[in-house]
């Protein structure tokens, strides 16, 4: 979809839509991101699923990538309370997972962080955030794999102070996520979303908020095609 005929559709979805959906929808974007993103290893508990995708939703998370390899990730409706609808989900079963996942997040520029709980990995208040950071997480049971914590551009930790030796999954990543948006939004790093990424998700937004807003697009779009079309023909010197 070029640049005019998604500012066209955005228009006429926004007729579609109240204004305080329409507002909000504008502050939800301002405080977007995907300068953080969150990427999760066979977390495969229904609560801690739901829990993290509600989570990175209300922090302003926009993209989650879930790997699947021995188990299958589930959420669960009346904990996620429609997290679901508003953020990226990027789910890839089976195969070399990681690997593959690690080298695609690299070549949209972002580091590798994965989370342990060896002393001797870099303490969360001392992270750089000046690149794009994958922040990647493990199973309930045993964290993340051997292939994980390989392949990845370094290691972050979590202080504890108890005789319990490590955090629940979705409360390691509401700490971690919590601490470093804090941190990235007092600073000058150009965290927000740029400009087509806000539009192709005011665009889905509208489309999610508005009774039958996808059928309403699709209608649209084949019009607006239609009238172009028309519009090229009509244009055409004579003999051409």
């Amino acid at each position: 979809m070029d640049a005019a005929l998604l500012h066209a559709a955005i228009d006429h979805l926004k007729s579609f839509a109240t204004e305080p959906r329409v507002a909000l929808i504008d502050q939800v974007l301002q405080h977007r991101t995907r300068h953080l993103t969150v990427v999760l290893e066979d977390v495969y508990q229904p609560h801690n699923a739901s829990a993290i995708l509600r989570t990175c939703e209300c922090l302003g998370i926009q993209d989650v990538h879930v790997l699947e390899r021995r188990y299958r990730y589930r959420a669960n409706r009346d904990i996620v309370m429609g997290a679901n609808k508003w953020v990226t989900l990027h789910r890839r079963p089976n195969g070399r997972g990681a690997i593959d996942q690690f080298a695609a997040l690299r070549r949209q520029g972002y580091r590798i962080a994965a989370f342990t709980p060896n002393v001797s990995a870099t303490d969360l208040d001392s992270v750089d955030l000046t690149h794009p950071l994958a922040l990647v997480f493990g199973t309930e049971l045993d964290g993340l794999s051997q292939d994980s914590l390989a392949d990845a551009d370094l290691s972050i930790a979590l202080p504890i102070y108890g005789f319990t030796q490590s955090y629940n999954v979705s409360v390691t990543v509401a700490l971690t996520l919590q601490s470093l948006l804090c941190r990235l939004r007092q600073s000058d790093i150009p965290w927000r979303l740029g400009p087509e990424d806000r539009d192709h998700l005011m665009l889905e937004w509208l489309c999610r908020s508005v009774r039958a807003g996808n059928l309403i697009l699709k209608r649209f779009v084949k019009n607006y095609e239609i009238n172009a079309t028309h519009s090229i023909s009509t244009k055409a010197p004579l003999g051409s």
